[in-house]
C-alpha cells in the first residue's frame, strides 16, 4: 500500500473513528483500524462488534492494498505532523508514516482478522440533523441493563409518510414522529450503536439538540 491524503482531513476521520473502537483485552484486534487504499480513495472501517462505521476520504493512491494499525497510536501520530499532507506506505508487517520531515512506523495487525462487517442495503437515507434528533428525543428512554438486551436498541420505521424513532425502558416507553415522505426503513440500532453514531457525527464537546 503507498497512499497520500490530506493531514487535515485525515485527522478528523480518525478522531471519528477512534471513538467507535473497543478497547478489550480479549479481542486485541478491535483496538485497530482497518485502512484500504484503491482507486481515489482511502477507506477506515472501525467497530466494536455492535456498531459498524466505514469512512472515506479522498486520497492519491499510487499502490492499494489493506492494513490494520492500532487507533490511538496512529491517530496521536497524524495530529502531530507538521506537514500538510500524509504519505503512508507498507513495508512488510509495518506501516511508514511521513509528514515533513517527520516519519513514523507502526506495526500491522493482520487483516484477516478484522470482524467482517454485515452487507447493508440502504435505498433511502436519513438527514443527519434528522436522525441526531431522534436520538435526541428517545435516547433517555432506551434500556442501559445487560438483562434488557432487547430493550437496548432504538427502532426506526417509516408509517405512513412518517418517521418514527421508538425508545422503550420499561415501565416508560417514548414515541416521537418526525414528518419526512421516504421509503420503508426498519433499522434497529443498539443502545452502544446509537451514542457512538451521535458522538461520532457531533463531537465529544457539544451537547444534543434541545427537545
Amino acid at each position: 500500500m503507498r497512499v497520500f491524503v490530506d493531514r487535515k482531513e485525515f485527522e478528523e476521520v480518525l478522531k471519528k473513528a477512534k471513538i467507535a473502537a473497543e478497547k478489550r483485552a480479549n479481542m486485541p484486534i478491535l483496538n485497530n483500524l482497518k485502512l484500504s487504499a484503491e482507486e481515489d480513495k482511502l477507506s477506515i472501517y472501525t467497530t466494536n462488534l455492535e456498531s459498524f462505521l466505514v469512512m472515506e476520504l479522498p486520497a492519491r493512491v499510487e499502490e492499494t492494498g489493506t492494513v490494520c494499525v492500532n487507533a490511538n497510536k496512529l491517530t496521536s501520530i497524524v495530529e502531530e505532523l507538521p506537514s500538510l499532507e500524509v504519505h503512508m506506505k507498507l513495508a512488510e508487517d509495518k506501516l511508514i508514516i511521513r509528514g515533513g520531515k517527520s516519519q513514523f512506523k507502526l506495526v500491522c495487525a493482520d487483516p484477516s482478522e478484522f470482524p467482517e462487517f454485515p452487507d447493508v442495503q440502504c435505498k433511502d437515507a436519513i438527514p443527519s440533523n434528522l436522525l441526531l434528533k431522534g436520538i435526541s428525543k428517545v435516547g433517555y428512554a432506551i434500556s442501559k441493563e445487560d438483562t434488557k438486551y432487547a430493550l437496548q436498541g432504538m427502532y426506526v420505521a417509516n408509517k405512513e409518510g412518517k418517521l418514527h424513532f421508538v425508545g422503550s425502558l420499561k415501565p416508560v416507553s417514548d414515541l416521537v414522529v418526525l414528518y419526512r415522505q421516504t421509503s420503508n426503513f426498519f433499522p434497529l440500532t443498539t443502545e452502544r450503536g446509537v451514542l457512538d453514531l451521535f458522538l461520532s457525527q457531533v463531537g465529544k464537546d457539544k451537547k444534543p439538540p434541545k427537545k
